[in-house]
């Protein structure tokens, strides 16, 4: 199975139609509300601490860094950049802007 992933732009239905013609499923993935973030990122901590109360303060750090940096609370709604957010919390801080984060993932 292949998926081909895509930003949404001016020419999507000019997409929809070559996808459907090859033969391609297209799905919509909406943005993760916030609860959704909060869960995710609560989980992740959960994973990488386990149970003590570093997962809990990390937790919360993340989750603070998202309120100041309302780019980065944008980006948050997406679940590849909000993995990838997790992922360079663990040793640095958390970009405050897209550009930012993408540098950090190169």
């Amino acid at each position: 199975m292949t998926y081909l992933s895509g930003r949404p732009g001016l020419r999507a239905r000019q997409l929809r139609e070559l996808f459907s013609r090859e033969k391609f499923d297209v799905v919509h993935i909406h943005p993760l509300s916030d609860n959704e973030i909060s869960l995710m990122v609560e989980m992740f901590f959960s994973r990488v601490h386990g149970e003590d109360s570093a997962a809990n303060e990390q937790y919360q750090h993340f989750l603070n860094a998202l309120e100041r940096y309302t780019d980065a609370k944008d980006l948050a709604k997406t679940p590849l950049l909000l993995t990838m957010m997790l992922l360079i919390s663990r040793d640095r801080p958390l970009p405050d802007k897209r550009h930012k984060l993408y540098e950090e993932c190169i």
